[in-house]
């Protein structure tokens, strides 16, 4: 869970290997991202609300929409292992 209270921004072009465009001002907003692992992938989904007046799009490692009062998202990349401590039976 993630919060952001008041910043502006605006953007275009290639950022963290993603194309996008995007500009807007955020007073307050609330986040989440869950995360899985699936055959050696990690899937990301992410949402965020708030009093916020954004719009734009991305698309590539992370693909995401941004929408007044809404965003979406979601990414696909290398999965982490667990750590060894999590093991239980080595």
């Amino acid at each position: 869970v993630s919060s952001r209270v008041g910043s502006g921004n605006a953007f275009a072009g290639v950022k963290d290997n993603s194309l996008g465009a995007k500009a807007g001002f955020n007073l307050t907003s609330y986040g989440t991202e869950l995360g899985f692992n699936v055959l050696g992938f990690n899937i990301a989904l992410s949402a965020e609300i708030g009093a916020k007046a954004e719009v734009g799009a991305q698309i590539g490692a992370r693909t995401e929409v941004k929408l007044p009062l809404v965003s979406l998202g979601f990414s696909i990349g290398s999965a982490t292992p667990a750590p060894k401590s999590w093991n239980c039976c080595s």
